[in-house]
């Protein structure tokens, strides 16, 4: 019996050591983040391959399938915008314009809108993945590391780090912002923050969250002026509006008008849809437009909050004002995927999994979610 449990041991060991040498090795980190993007997106495959045929019927050629069923809801939008560009008061004026850009550029090579949008994401999400397993290594020790990607990759919204969408764009310069601040690399650690004011309005949240990096941990002023560079992309998003309508906020206007979207007094709505939650009658509209949208961003809320004691000051920082931010819109219905980008919460769900029941009933939860949302998207139903 003894003997058997050593050879097991034996083998478990070697087997670590061929796929994963060294747990923190840049090599094994950029490895593991590849597994991580293939693999959800081979899972992704088949659920696509099963919806389409069992579901919705549809025969065509499985290539035809990814290129079609993947473009749902905001995705149109995107693809739009690179395809044909902004016409002046085009309601695409409430899109930040960065995503777009890089799906025109690569299209020149690909030749393909939709097959440049999915390798965008693609190669955003391993990179993203890397940076999020070098900045947990001061949150978990080296064995947990890898929980703290498989979280973030199940994460019940995480599908649309694989679709055309700016998920995984924006977690690229989020996570980058803050792996640069690390190095004190404060150029590109502004740069990103820039990039990340203009693929979405959270971007805003990079904003003080560097300026605490470099408050501590940039001495000279010399270093600190780089900080001039972040506010640069969000600005040149408004030139952008002012550009094609006049109005530097026409956004906004484009929010209220064609997504009935208004900036409001901050947590009001989410305030109305929790204790509407108790008091309202149920239906699916409510369920899926007001009641789930408030029960995921109470959620992050409660994981930053838990993470008080030990998460980093800047990114504690980053965490809630990027909720304060969300919390301004009139109608959430899309903070399932809006908390996605927000990764300390990942840190701290690695932490709160060492208990085995613990890990094993958010690894269901979150599995379970994530396979049930992206049926729905791919039915062309709403999924945030």
């Amino acid at each position: 019996m003894t003997r058997n449990l050593d050879l097991g041991y034996k083998w478990r060991m070697r087997r670590k050591r061929i796929f994963f040498p060294d747990q923190l090795n840049p090599r094994t980190l950029w490895l593991r983040s590849l597994w991580a993007c293939l693999g959800t997106r081979a899972i992704g495959s088949i659920i696509l391959f099963l919806t389409s045929r069992l579901s919705l019927d549809d025969n065509r050629p499985f290539s035809q399938l990814i290129l079609n069923l993947t473009v749902r809801w905001d995705a149109q939008a995107y693809l739009r915008v690179a395809q044909f560009g902004t016409p002046e008061g085009s309601n695409d004026l409430g899109l930040f314009p960065l995503y777009p850009w890089l799906i025109r550029a690569f299209t020149f090579v690909t030749g393909h809108y939709v097959v440049s949008a999915l390798l965008i994401s693609f190669v955003a999400q391993w990179i993203a993945g890397y940076y999020l397993q070098v900045l947990a290594k001061k949150y978990v020790e080296a064995e947990d590391n890898p929980k703290v990607l498989l979280l973030f990759s199940i994460f019940p919204t995480a599908y649309f780090l694989m679709l055309p969408y700016t998920e995984s764009l924006f977690l690229v310069f989020a996570l980058g912002t803050f792996f640069f601040s690390e190095q004190k690399k404060w150029y590109w650690a502004s740069v990103c923050a820039s990039l990340g004011g203009i693929t979405r309005m959270q971007g805003l949240a990079l904003i003080p969250a560097l300026f605490v990096e470099m408050y501590f941990n940039a001495p000279k002023w010399k270093e600190r002026a780089w900080f001039l560079l972040a506010p640069l992309g969000f600005l040149s998003y408004l030139g952008y509006n002012w550009y094609f309508s006049g109005e530097p906020l026409y956004f906004l206007t484009i929010q209220k008008k064609f997504f009935f979207v208004e900036t409001t007094w901050p947590f009001v709505p989410w305030f109305k849809a929790l204790f509407g939650f108790f008091r309202d009658s149920a239906s699916q509209y409510k369920t899926s437009y007001i009641d789930t949208p408030a029960l995921f961003l109470l959620g992050s809320m409660i994981l930053l909050a838990a993470g008080f004691r030990y998460l980093r000051k800047s990114h504690q920082i980053y965490g809630w004002a990027y909720i304060f931010l969300l919390s301004l819109n009139s109608w959430g219905v899309s903070n399932p995927r809006y908390v996605l980008p927000l990764f300390p919460q990942f840190f701290v769900l690695a932490r709160l999994s060492k208990e085995p029941t613990v890990k094993y009933m958010i690894f269901f939860l979150f599995t379970s979610l994530w396979t049930f949302y992206l049926c729905f998207y791919f039915l062309n139903k709403w999924a945030f």
